[in-house]
């Protein structure tokens, strides 16, 4: 009797849970639109959507904003030469929030005053020239010998820019240089132009 009935208990259930998922809507398939989204607006379009709010303000860095154990958080952070810190959703453009944060240190603004391109357009030319990567940060700081350079962060190489003319100076990762070929010295007896023939060699006497 207990057998039976644990049995058609069983039964029960899977017609239960057979006609809950009958009743489940469908869902739609993703569409290439659809994915597209996931890529975001790109960094360019979100530089101008920031400065538009804040026109007069210098911008010093923009960070990819990052959670516990390196989670991205899908916004990122603009601060500019006053301290304003403006944050921005990746994906759609929209400005979350604007704040007062610490004002840059005196070093930093030293810099700032010695640059002829500014931040955003060293950003524009890095992503133009390396479109496959994705933008990570940016930001100014002192080189080695305490002139000011750019360092722009990608997906995988950081790029070095000049603020002095917006070149870029030395991409740093895993973009290789082509190799120059080594060209093999010609021996002795053998042609240095194609068509041109080597020592001349009589023919040999097949009749003995």
């Amino acid at each position: 009797m207990t057998k039976r009935l644990l049995g058609t208990l069983i039964i029960v259930t899977f017609l239960i849970s057979g006609f809950v998922f009958a009743q489940l809507p469908e869902q739609p398939p993703v569409t290439s639109e659809e994915q597209g989204e996931l890529v975001g607006v790109p960094i360019d379009q979100l530089i101008q959507t920031v400065k538009a709010t804040i026109p007069e303000g210098t911008l010093v860095s923009i960070t990819a904003d990052k959670g516990l154990f390196g989670r991205d958080l899908g916004t990122y952070t603009f601060k500019f030469d006053d301290g304003t810190e403006v944050q921005v959703d990746k994906q759609t453009g929209e400005i979350l929030s604007t704040a007062e944060g610490e004002i840059p240190a005196e070093e930093t603004l030293n810099l700032l005053s010695m640059v002829n391109i500014p931040l955003e357009e060293a950003v524009e030319t890095v992503v133009s020239a390396y479109p496959e990567n994705m933008f990570q940060s940016a930001t100014i700081e002192a080189d080695e010998t305490g002139i000011p350079v750019y360092t722009i962060e990608l997906s995988e190489l950081t790029v070095k820019v000049d603020p002095s003319n917006g070149e870029i100076i030395s991409p740093e990762g895993e973009i290789e240089n082509p190799q120059p070929t080594e060209t093999m010295p010609s021996e002795p007896g053998t042609s240095t132009e194609e068509g041109t023939p080597g020592e001349f060699e009589p023919p040999l006497n097949e009749n003995f």
